[in-house]
């Protein structure tokens, strides 16, 4: 991106922090409605990718041209593959207190190419650090320390927050912590200060206890450097939000079929958190360059642990349209990248006996098709 387009990108987004703080009633909201019938349906079939397994895998994504599966409790966390031809390039990151060893490292599926350079964050959560390492370096040296390193306040990545950054000056996600005070937070990395961005849309089938407000609200988020876009698709309420980085608009796509609030399932005493029979909507998302991808339940949360319930992937222009909706014939996949070029899905699948497996699907070459 050129750097005039960061500058208007970063200007945009610091005006939009402000005015979600200081003066929300001045949100430009727009909302589009998603008609599912109507949407281009199809079933995929996915099967096991040879050369990948591991007692534990924690999460997967794409860094460029590599494939990076996440593996704790073994010889090394990051584990890097070609996506051309998945053969196997490297590892870094062993299990320590030293700059280039983690305790407990995610990949959000956030990189950047610059001169030639491949950068990637990474989240430590043990450690509350949020770091930004060379792809080169890293691969050709098991102890490179990163480029880059952010402390977070500890309230801030409590509760396995999702965290996005923009370019090296603010990091802005959401958690199911108790601690939060909206739906979003943004840190500022220079001024080290935290800005709120309120809870919506209102709930109004059921009261929500204070300590329980970000859970309602928990969202799976998204970044599109490119576009400037960020995208949040809920675990409750069956709808995407999509944020306009350079303005203050917020545009949202509401499925005609859902319920405008969702309607938890809680037990008497412990209100904090709906229960199995509570109907769950999105579980993981992935950015891609020309598509966001939301992997969706649509049925009670119970049904997730299911061998036999089939997943849906939502695929959204990122204007906010429903481009497609394909069902998946694997059930208890977790997290997952998508490779736009080649046209494969990977995902995270949780076997009954504990062992996590990476699967890929084909997807067809023309979402639109």
């Amino acid at each position: 991106m050129i750097k005039s387009s960061q500058n208007k990108l970063l200007l945009g987004l610091s005006i939009l922090l402000c005015q979600l703080a200081c003066k929300s009633d001045k949100i430009k909201y727009n909302s589009i409605v998603i008609k599912e019938e109507a949407a281009k349906i199809d079933t995929l079939k996915g099967h096991p990718v040879a050369g990948i397994d591991s007692a534990e895998i924690s999460s997967i994504g794409i860094i460029d041209t590599v494939l990076v599966v996440v593996t704790p409790h073994t010889d090394a966390y990051l584990n890097f593959y070609a996506l051309s031809d998945l053969k196997f390039l490297g590892k870094y990151g062993t299990s320590g207190d030293s700059s280039y060893q983690f305790m407990n490292p995610r990949y959000d599926n956030q990189y950047y190419v610059k001169d030639n350079e491949t950068y990637f964050y990474l989240t430590d959560y043990r450690k509350n650090l949020y770091l930004k390492f060379n792809l080169r370096k890293v691969l050709g040296d098991t102890i490179v320390r990163p480029e880059w390193t952010v402390r977070l306040p500890p309230y801030l990545i409590s509760g396995y927050a999702s965290l996005l950054g923009w370019r090296d000056s603010l990091i802005y996600g959401s958690s199911i912590s108790s601690r939060y005070k909206g739906r979003f937070f943004v840190y500022d990395i220079k001024k080290r200060k935290t800005s709120w961005i309120k809870n919506f849309s209102k709930v109004d089938s059921v009261d929500i206890p204070a300590n329980a407000e970000a859970y309602y609200y928990y969202a799976q988020n998204a970044l599109n450097m490119k576009k400037g876009i960020m995208a949040s698709a809920m675990a409750l309420f069956k709808r995407v939000d999509f944020f306009m980085l350079d303005s203050n608009k917020i545009q949202t796509s509401i499925f005609e079929s859902a319920a405008k609030s969702p309607i938890p399932v809680v037990k008497p005493g412990n209100e904090m958190l709906p229960y199995a029979e509570t109907r769950a909507y999105y579980i993981t998302t992935y950015s891609g360059n020309n598509y966001f991808y939301a992997l969706c339940l649509n049925k009670e949360y119970a049904n997730y642990f299911q061998e036999n319930t089939a997943m849906e992937l939502h695929v959204f222009s990122w204007d906010g349209q429903l481009k497609k909706v394909y069902y998946l014939n694997q059930s208890y996949l977790g997290f997952f990248a998508v490779d736009e070029m080649r046209h494969r899905l990977y995902a995270i699948k949780y076997r009954n006996e504990n062992k996590p497996a990476v699967v890929v699907y084909d997807l067809p070459a023309d979402i639109n098709y």
